[in-house]
């Protein structure tokens, strides 16, 4: 007769085990909805945001099963955000989709999601969040690449913008994202907004190439998209260049993290832009006329298609500003606006863009490589790095005029010695043998100089040339030491050869950053890691024999000049990602961190109070997925230095004189990496930087003038001054190449003008 109860209570025990055992959700991680290009725990009311973590929701009850798409629970989830309930919904274990509660509070609270199972509720840690007035971005189209975000734009008729179907000049414009912040009225969390749609509080403004669109209205988006999404419609600019132009969504003043494009399209010729012909008479019915101080001359032509046209600016083109027009059948382009001067040297370069390796040739005309190939030997073959003592031919354009006829080979072979013309190599400067019009072609010049004894080695040595107080692009060239095999200054990359496996065929890497950088607020900092295993499918033409001098740092003392903010992509044509598991551990003197990982480029918030990133040794560790195995990986983050000066920006800086950056190493036995750029405007987003990489324990350093002329003048340069440990190998079976690095907080002033 007892039997039963004893049943009764032995099932209780066993359900009392079963609930014990359930997991506390953990929340690694928030990440704005709209792309995946940014990480942030800022979030806006009514926003859409990933949380990612472990635990967080049940796999078997994916979804609400609600037209709204979110529920204040579901699946058995529900979260909160300064106690107020969120719209949720439940993408499994490793994911929970809300919509950001509509009247959350602004500022700094906490995040919480609750977890019923078993008749229990599983909490989990309070996450850290800040709600701000907005945080806007774009959903991104299917164009969109790892280098080019397209905005989720469509035209009036409905359609996806892209650059097989781009916008019209003067057309309306409706681009989907989130995080526009408060609407009048407000659409309760959750729910399908009513009609007529509700405006977004904020101010929103569009720009498109630089060029303020019109605004038409910026509201939440119609009920035909899921709930928290919002949309701004606009005219697009009708006086501005056709092709892949780039969009600045701004909302309350607070532009989004990215910088989308919007292809736009052309109906006749199209100037988007006149440069060097290394750096970046009539054809086909094409012709080219230069306009400058009334006169007009013809531009002899290369070749021309039907996105780019090369052509001569002739010798007796006066200097000054002016314009160019291209004419084609009969119409003519828009006026380009041009500024001739007497000088303005382009380093031809490997890749045709004016960046990265240099093309430079031995006596024979072999070219200067980063790999030798066996062939070696004659016009056009791959022989290696220059050694100290070579004297080596640098090919360019822009030298200076000559006298005559250029199309007819006037000035051919002709040296021009009095040209203040200065080679610069690694910092140090060259000896110039020759200056002058190559004795082949029309327009293209050729300087001799010879390799400096106290040269610095490695694989991307920075080469540039300096006329008086102007920059030619900065490219970088290999040199070595009693071999022509270049050793890498990045010491993962030395670990392997890379070269030879790049001319082998695909490559695999792993690369994995721990950094301290800016919170959201920017008022402190929070510490991130970031994860990215791929496989290199295709490159470039040509570019095998070359890439290790795109990939490579510059030597440890020299400073580097990109011509566009945030440097330049390597020569690769196509990635595929790799698996490298879901599940990842940092480890430091403070304690350990899960993240969880996806295949391909991911990142994640080790600690929001940036208290992680301390100095001592850091191991990260992955379990391994079905691309590539198990992994452990080591790096030790030394003292952090303190930047001494400049600490202010009420100062200038006259370029030709350079910039000394002063500091206390502390012990530090790191790097610090020293970028110094000029905008041409309060937005940051166009000029140049110089970076300069050199031993904490040195205390100061110099920027070079022929760096800092490299800069636009302007109010409105910066500096970002931080630690940065020298690149550590790691490997895993699967993975040809694996890299881990820090860096610091960044610190510095931001607003000083350049002289």
């Amino acid at each position: 007769m007892r039997t039963r109860p004893l049943i009764l209570a032995a099932m209780a025990v066993f359900a009392a085990c079963l609930v014990a055992q359930a997991q506390t959700p953990t929340i690694t991680s928030l990440a704005n909805n709209a792309t995946t290009f940014i990480s942030s725990n800022a979030i806006a009311p009514g926003e859409e945001v990933n949380i990612t973590g472990s635990n967080l929701g049940d796999a078997t009850a994916v979804g609400c099963g609600s037209p709204t798409g979110f529920t204040t629970s579901c699946g058995g989830v529900s979260v909160t955000v300064a106690g107020k309930a969120a719209g949720v919904r439940n993408e499994g274990a490793g994911q929970v989709i809300i919509q950001a509660p509509v009247d959350a509070p602004l500022g700094s609270s906490q995040l919480v999601l609750t977890r019923s199972t078993g008749g229990q509720n599983l909490v989990s840690q309070p996450f850290s969040v800040n709600v701000v007035a907005s945080a806007p971005e774009l959903y991104l189209s299917a164009s969109s690449t790892i280098a080019v975000a397209f905005g989720n734009c469509f035209n009036a008729a409905s359609i996806l913008i892209s650059p097989d179907n781009p916008a019209a000049r003067g057309s309306t414009v409706k681009c989907i994202g989130n995080g526009f912040g408060v609407t009048n009225p407000v659409a309760p969390t959750g729910t399908i907004p009513p009609t007529p749609l509700p405006a977004v509080v904020a101010p929103v403004t569009v720009t498109v190439a630089g060029q303020n669109a019109t605004g038409i209205s910026a509201t939440l988006a119609p009920s035909s998209s899921p709930v928290g999404d919002d949309q701004v419609i606009f005219t697009v600019p009708p006086h501005i260049f056709a092709g892949n132009q780039p969009l600045v969504v701004s909302v309350g003043g607070v532009n989004a993290a990215v910088t989308y494009q919007l292809p736009i399209g052309v109906a006749g010729p199209n100037v988007t832009s006149v440069v060097n012909a290394a750096s970046t008479g009539t054809l086909d019915n094409t012709s080219v006329s230069v306009t400058v101080g009334g006169a007009a001359v013809n531009a002899p032509m290369y070749y021309t298609s039907a996105g780019q046209i090369a052509a001569l600016l002739p010798s007796n083109t006066p200097t000054g500003t002016g314009f160019f027009t291209v004419t084609y059948n009969g119409q003519t382009s828009n006026a380009a606006p041009i500024t001739v001067v007497a000088n303005n040297l382009g380093i031809f370069t490997v890749g045709s863009n004016g960046q990265g390796p240099g093309i430079v040739t031995y006596p024979d005309y072999s070219l200067v490589s980063a790999a030798k190939d066996p062939q070696c030997g004659g016009p056009g073959t791959d022989c290696g790095a220059a050694n100290p003592g070579d004297t080596l031919s640098l090919w360019a354009t822009g030298l200076g005029p000559v006298s005559g006829n250029d199309a007819s080979g006037a000035g051919l072979g002709q040296n021009m010695p009095n040209i203040p013309l200065t080679v610069w190599l690694g910092g140090v400067q060259a000896p110039v043998v020759y200056q002058g019009r190559s004795g082949c072609c029309v327009g293209e010049d050729q300087i001799a100089f010879k390799v400096p004894n106290d040269v610095l080695t490695g694989c991307a040595v920075p080469l540039l040339i300096q006329i008086n107080n102007q920059i030619s692009n900065a490219t970088v060239m290999p040199v070595a030491n009693g071999s022509r095999n270049c050793t890498p200054t990045n010491p993962a990359l030395a670990s392997v050869n890379v070269e030879q496996a790049v001319t082998a065929g695909p490559v695999t890497y792993g690369s994995i950053g721990l950094s301290k950088d800016f919170n959201s607020s920017g008022t402190g900092y929070q510490d991130d890691a970031q994860f990215q295993f791929a496989k290199i499918l295709t490159y470039n033409p040509g570019s095998q024999p070359f890439f290790v001098s795109w990939v490579d740092d510059q030597p440890l003392g020299a400073c580097m000049v990109y011509n566009t903010l945030g440097g330049y992509n390597p020569p690769i044509a196509s990635l595929a990602n790799l698996d490298a598991g879901s599940s990842f551990t940092v480890k430091g003197p403070t304690g350990s961190v899960p993240v969880a990982g996806s295949p391909g480029q991911f990142s994640a918030t080790l600690n929001a109070a940036g208290t992680f990133l301390v100095p001592g040794a850091f191991t990260v560790t992955g379990t391994g997925g079905a691309d590539i195995g198990p992994f452990t990986a080591t790096v030790t983050i030394p003292a952090s230095p303190t930047l001494v000066s400049p600490l202010t920006n009420n100062f200038a800086v006259t370029r030709s004189n350079g910039m000394t950056v002063n500091w206390t190493g502390n012990g530090s036995t790191g790097n610090v990496q020293i970028d110094v750029s000029g905008a041409t405007d309060n937005t940051y987003n166009n000029g140049a930087n110089a970076v300069c990489t050199v031993p904490a324990s040195a205390g100061t350093f110099t920027i070079p003038p022929y760096a800092l002329l490299a800069l636009p003048a302007g109010a409105f340069g910066a500096l970002n001054f931080q630690q940065v440990t020298e690149e550590v190998p790691f490997t895993a079976t699967g993975l040809n190449v694996g890299i881990l690095q820090t860096a610091g907080a960044g610190t510095g002033p931001a607003g000083f003008t350049l002289k």
